[in-house]
């Protein structure tokens, strides 16, 4: 369950000292269980679900998009660091569809948000590329192929 992979994350960016990554797991650990009593009062550590969780993280981040917004306006550029760090947090954390991010999931999510009728899924990977992220995904492989052959191939051409 999602909100004990919080509870991993948090003990172990604790163990490595990362304050900024503490103190966003905690606040979102936070708006989970505020979200969760509010849902289900007495019976909130019981029924909690994944897509509870999702949802209040996909609030987290439109929240801390809109505190960028708001930072780069005013010119506290300072601010504007923390924030970015806090969503690049947030965003460790699967999609609504579980997967990873990538840009078509995150052109669907701002066009949920903003309600636009359509966004180009471009814009969503140039949010992701200014954020730092990149496409980490392996190569498909063709099922008649074995490692030994993929293995040669690679150190016959490693020289060229």
């Amino acid at each position: 369950m999602l909100i004990d992979r919080l509870q991993q994350d948090l003990n172990a960016s604790l163990k490595a000292g990362k304050s900024i990554r503490v103190e966003t797991i905690r606040f979102l650990i936070a708006a989970v269980r505020n979200a969760a009593i509010a849902k289900y009062w007495g019976k909130a550590d019981t029924s909690l679900t994944d897509a509870d969780i999702v949802e209040v993280v996909k609030k987290q981040i439109k929240t801390h998009k809109e505190s960028i917004e708001a930072f780069k306006k005013a010119g506290r550029t300072e601010l504007v660091d923390k924030e970015k760090q806090e969503l690049l947090e947030a965003l460790r954390y699967p999609p609504k569809d579980g997967g990873l991010w990538n840009g078509v999931k995150v052109a669907a999510w701002i066009k949920e948000k903003t309600g636009r009728d359509f966004i180009y899924p471009q814009r969503g990977w140039q949010y992701l590329v200014n954020l730092g992220f990149s496409l980490k995904v392996p190569r498909p492989t063709h099922k008649k192929t074995s490692k030994k052959i993929q293995n040669g191939f690679k150190k016959l051409n490693a020289c060229l």
